[in-house]
């Protein structure tokens, strides 16, 4: 602050200005000779200085352990430089100094300390650091600070030997369900307390999931890493008090481990986690260690149920939605079909030919076409509140096909959403209608009873005879991409993609073509009169959000 004076007359006024100033001001301000004693404070500095520190060496106000810090930011104030710290003080405070050299026109002739208690601030700053990076149920690490700890050692330990264990709790979700969320969580916790009292001191553990824990295990190879995971086991045997009840807990484990050049974090949590999916499959409440011979698809064999049916649990599946176009209508969308995605933890987001066959041999492709189904029904009443009324297409599975309640479920689904069955059109595949033909045609009857729509989907992929189409009731037909593919290209497959397009009309089938990816291919097919198509030359595959569909916006084609 520089005080200006007008003359003599003034001169007290303005020193009684300052010290009114001075005094109240809001941040604490110790002025200091040229000697480094206390001339005066502000009466914000209460409690921090003694009653009369005035005459007193700065320096004899600051904890010992500060003193020659505080010194030497002294001593560069007086040679007129601006400095900063931060030291501790009594009662737990932490205060902010800023050293301001004090002058005059004979130059530097003492310092100005502004004085701020920054120790709410700190606490805060703490509390939220540990919220970020800390599980605040359990007090052990989160995901985030655990993958950089492990991204850390994996650099750290290129010639040396390094283990992560990958621990699920088996059953968690029979706990909650059974006794409650407390209860789960009163689990949760004496499970990452005896993590904590079961490792060595130099090992992490971090709570990586709902019910899922990590440790790392920097210098240890996967005979040791497996004794580790074997005595955590053993201390998860003792049954856990959670609340007036006593919960017996197991838990699967699997292990990666190896040299520190060949993997980063997500390798070799992916690895682990691999690897405790086999674990699952082999009976759970037991240690497996990765084969370095598993590949990115062993995902498929290593339990693969038990996983399907955890992505379900942890919301991993989600719907995308491509638009299928009124080729007549200068491509205005009129439909949109329904295509599931996983988001895995690790190998990020799956397409279906990834994952389906799976879930077909596994029996899950019932809950999760149900999950589609009735994620797509949301979705379209969200569409329909905001002006768009657009037909939703889900696929069925040859293994939905015996599914005796599918059409109830199918109605209800709509009935919960606020459709109505003309909302809906259930696409079988031309493959499924050859397998189990009965089934296929018995279910288009009763799917027709209750008008919900039927379509044919990938129609000449399995190069069936045209008469295949009069033997089923349905009202849609999808070709297969590869008739799309071929029309530029060769007469015969154009000639045949016509008479198949003309055939359907006459059985009074929507005609729609899928993988349209050129304007010349939607050319051909709008002259031949097919009704509907889609492919990347409108949209890809979006999800709900990007499609524009939700607020009214046509996507661009």
């Amino acid at each position: 602050m520089v005080v200006g004076v007008a003359g003599s007359g003034a001169r007290p006024l303005r020193e009684e200005r300052y010290r009114e100033l001075f005094r109240y001001a809001p941040e604490g301000v110790i002025s200091l000779d040229a000697g480094g004693r206390v001339l005066g404070t502000s009466g914000s500095l209460r409690g921090l200085l003694p009653e009369e520190p005035c005459g007193e060496r700065l320096l004899r106000l600051v904890p010992p352990g500060e003193q020659e810090m505080v010194s030497r930011a002294v001593q560069g104030a007086l040679r007129g430089e601006l400095r900063e710290m931060e030291i501790p003080c009594s009662g737990g405070r932490r205060l902010h100094l800023t050293l301001v050299p004090a002058r005059t026109g004979e130059g530097v002739v003492g310092v100005s300390v502004v004085v701020r208690d920054v120790t709410g601030r700190r606490a805060l700053e703490e509390q939220l650091l540990r919220e970020a990076l800390m599980d605040p149920l359990t007090g052990l690490l989160n995901r985030t600070l655990f993958l950089d700890r492990l991204e850390h050692a994996a650099c750290r330990s290129r010639h040396a030997a390094i283990a992560l264990l990958y621990m699920d709790l088996d059953g968690f979700k029979e706990i909650n369900d059974t006794f409650g969320h407390e209860a789960g969580d009163e689990v949760l916790r004496e499970v990452a307390r005896r993590l904590r009292s079961g490792l060595r001191p130099g090992d992490t553990a971090a709570r990586i999931g709902g019910d899922e824990f990590g440790i790392l295990l920097e210098d240890s190879r996967a005979s040791e890493a497996l004794r580790v995971a074997r005595r955590l086991l053993e201390d998860l045997r003792e049954p856990i008090a959670a609340g007036e009840r006593r919960v017996c807990v197991a838990a699967s484990v699997g292990i990666a481990a190896g040299r520190g050049e060949d993997r980063g974090a997500l390798h070799l949590m992916r690895r682990a986690d691999l690897a405790m999916y086999r674990a699952k499959q082999r009976g759970k409440n037991r240690c497996e260690v990765f084969d370095p011979a598993a590949t990115p698809q062993a995902l498929e064999r290593a339990g693969v149920r038990e996983a399907l049916q955890q992505a379900m649990d942890r919301g991993e599946f989600t719907v995308h939605y491509q638009p299928v176009v009124a080729l007549a209508r200068g491509g205005r969308p009129v439909a949109v079909e329904a295509l599931a995605r996983w988001r895995h933890r690790h190998l990020g987001l799956m397409l279906p030919d990834q994952f389906i066959l799976s879930a077909e041999q596994t029996g899950m492709i019932v809950p999760l076409g149900q999950l589609v189904l009735e994620e797509a029904c949301r979705t379209a009443a969200r569409w329909r509140q905001s002006g768009r009324r657009l037909r939703l297409g889900v696929n069925l599975s040859p293994r939905e096909l015996w599914q005796q309640d599918l059409p109830e479920r199918a109605a209800a689904a709509l009935r919960r959403a606020g459709l109505g069955p003309q909302d809906l059109q259930l696409e079988l595949a031309e493959s499924a209608l050859l397998q189990e033909p009965e089934a296929a045609a018995g279910l288009l009857h009763r799917l027709g009873r209750l008008g919900i729509g039927a379509a044919i989907d990938d129609f000449g992929g399995a190069r069936s005879p045209l008469g295949l189409l009069g033997r089923f009731a349905a009202d849609g037909l999808k070709l297969d991409r590869s008739f799309v593919r071929g029309l530029e290209k060769s007469r015969e497959e154009a000639a045949i993609a016509r008479a198949v397009i003309e055939l359907a009309h006459r059985l009074g089938m929507q005609v729609t073509a899928k993988g349209v990816e050129t304007e010349a291919q939607a050319t051909l097919l709008r002259g031949m009169g097919c009704d509907l198509a889609q492919g990347h030359l409108f949209s890809p595959p979006l999800p709900e959000r990007e499609l524009g569909l939700h607020a009214g916006a046509t996507p661009s084609v």
